[in-house]
């Protein structure tokens, strides 16, 4: 798996567990995981030493601007994001319009990709797929909004030719950002 792919997966993740329905203004994270990684790649950070495996979560921390972890060779996110009162009151979603909004976000930067199957499932589910043919990238999502402090996301399809599975859980922490700044602040 590409960490670019991973880095844009992640991204994308949060955007849509964090601010499911009217979220709650304040501290969230999202935690996610990956599988389906190249064998390979899992096998040896799994044999890396407790020194290079921390060298290599503080590389892709740095590099994918989120905490990594490495556990049994995967590698395990937590992204913490704050969210304002007013960036809150704009992130209204309902779960149909999270996943056809990630599954665009996933496809944006390459042509030729569709977005397809959109449905709102009972309760506060939807899914939806998407298909890239020049990178042989296709998929569904299907995003949970459980209530206004928590939801979830679940992934499944192929990136550059491999077969992948991720799953996302975004829980609400306290009304209190501590030194977490907001999207609007975060260039200041």
């Amino acid at each position: 798996m590409k960490y670019r792919s991973l880095g844009v997966l992640v991204g994308v993740l949060f955007s849509v567990s964090a601010f499911a329905q009217s979220p709650k203004p304040g501290l969230w994270e999202t935690t996610s995981q990956m599988f389906g990684e190249d064998p390979a790649e899992v096998k040896q950070r799994a044999n890396l030493s407790p020194a290079e495996r921390k060298k290599t979560e503080d590389f892709l921390s740095k590099s994918m601007g989120t905490t990594v972890t490495i556990v049994g060779g995967h590698l395990i996110t937590v992204e913490k994001e704050c969210a304002t009162p007013e960036e809150a009151k704009t992130h209204v979603f309902t779960p149909k319009a999270l996943a056809e909004s990630s599954a665009k976000e996933m496809t944006k930067e390459e042509d030729g990709c569709t977005v397809s199957n959109i449905s709102q499932q009972p309760g506060n589910t939807a899914t939806v797929s998407y298909a890239c043919p020049a990178s042989k990238t296709k998929g569904s999502i299907k995003v949970t909004v459980h209530n206004d402090t928590s939801s979830s996301v679940h992934w499944q399809g192929v990136i550059d030719g491999r077969n992948f599975e991720a799953k996302s859980s975004s829980r609400w922490l306290s009304t209190d950002c501590g030194n977490v700044k907001p999207d609007s602040k975060k260039d200041e």
